[in-house]
């Protein structure tokens, strides 16, 4: 599965794949750039620049910062008019965000992700990491984390296609977490 950071607004200070009962380190990104690691990262979404979301994404919005976070931030500014339709109805694209995803680049099978990240205090974001397969399809996908409006829920859980080839998704929402005031 490749790794989709797909964020308004976060701050990621290192992901790495930690060993964990027996399994090996798979990953380690520490973002000491002074860019993006591009063996490692696209910028974007593997399918485009824009999904289900009022935000189109441009590489300028995910930058590596002197203190080795990946920031990823959202501004509002109109980058694409279009009127484009998704499965929540038409929307248009008000708002320039980032995403990076390890498309083409990294693919784990089995291991282990430990992810830092801030996400802002402020409403109106979507901070989001998934893990979806490289093959472009809907099954399998995790959920790593959605941050919703409040900033004291958020969401997790899996995508999969049961024994009966049928896609069903499992998922969960905590609340009353703070996940505004530091590394989570």
């Amino acid at each position: 599965m490749m790794i989709i950071i797909f964020i308004f607004g976060l701050l990621a200070s290192s992901i790495s794949a930690q060993l964990t009962h027996g399994q090996s380190r798979v990953l380690y990104e520490t973002f000491d750039g002074p860019s993006l690691n591009t063996t490692i990262w696209n910028n974007g979404y593997p399918w485009g620049s824009y999904y289900n979301h009022r935000a189109n994404t441009t590489p300028r919005q995910a930058k590596i910062t002197p203190d080795g976070f990946l920031n990823i931030t959202a501004m509002k500014e109109r980058t694409i008019t279009l009127g484009l339709m998704t499965e929540y109805g038409p929307i248009d694209l008000d708002f320039t965000s980032g995403a990076v995803n390890s498309n083409g680049k990294f693919c784990m099978k089995n291991g282990f992700i430990d992810i830092s990240l801030r996400t802002p205090q402020s409403g109106s974001t979507w901070p989001s990491v998934f893990l979806v397969p490289e093959d472009g399809g809907q099954v399998p996908m995790l959920t790593v984390m959605e941050v919703f409006n409040s900033r004291t829920r958020y969401s997790y859980g899996f995508k999969y296609t049961n024994d009966k080839n049928e896609v069903e998704e499992i998922s969960f929402v905590a609340d009353n977490i703070q996940t505004s005031d530091g590394i989570h």
